[in-house]
């Protein structure tokens, strides 16, 4: 299946730029935090724009990263009720279910998103006369990655692979047949 591995080498190459954003846009989350904390208690002068820039930036850092995660299946899900199914085609059913619903969710989060976006243009921020348009395009910028994501998870629920989240064996976070999941856990005894 050509089409899923063109998918997933290009989500893997945006996962990788993506965590590397968010580890520098985190990185000036902390420097401008520690300038406003020098400015403030030692120079006795806050920088009015330190709050507003980090809360952008943080909000860009979050939308983003959820990119990642996403693609990751390293998100908070409750598992409870889809562990305790025994039938396999079931869960399959509703590992895609989930998948579509979310992929509806992040088209909608990008079309909302840049008409929430187009509305930033008439408005600026008071400290900073940065255009909320900025703060606001993070929106269908993170709807965007999401959606791409989502897609390759669903060519990969087709292929037939599954992410490992069984036994230390398989750590390495690595995708693998769901036939080989059934043969680690059955010689690891933990079912």
């Amino acid at each position: 299946m050509k089409i899923y591995d063109m998918f997933e080498s290009i989500s893997n190459r945006i996962n990788k730029t993506l965590e590397i954003i968010c580890g520098i846009l985190l990185i000036i989350i902390v420097l401008i935090i520690w300038a406003q904390v020098f400015f403030r208690y030692f120079l006795y002068q806050g920088l009015p724009w330190a709050e507003i820039i980090t809360k952008q930036l943080m909000i860009y850092m979050a939308l983003l990263g959820a990119a990642v995660v996403f693609y990751e299946k390293s998100h908070v899900s409750i598992n409870f009720f889809k562990n305790k199914i025994k039938y396999e085609k079931i869960v399959l059913g509703l590992d895609f279910l989930t998948l579509i619903l979310a992929f509806s969710l992040f088209i909608l989060l990008i079309y909302a998103g840049f008409d929430y976006a187009n509305l930033g243009w008439i408005s600026a921020n008071p400290v900073t006369r940065i255009p909320n348009f900025w703060a606001y395009l993070a929106i269908p910028i993170g709807g965007l990655f999401l959606a791409f994501q989502s897609i390759t998870l669903f060519l990969r629920l087709l292929k037939g692979k599954t992410y490992a989240s069984v036994p230390e064996q398989l750590t390495d976070k690595t995708f693998i047949d769901k036939s080989k999941v059934k043969d680690v856990i059955q010689s690891t005894g933990k079912e």
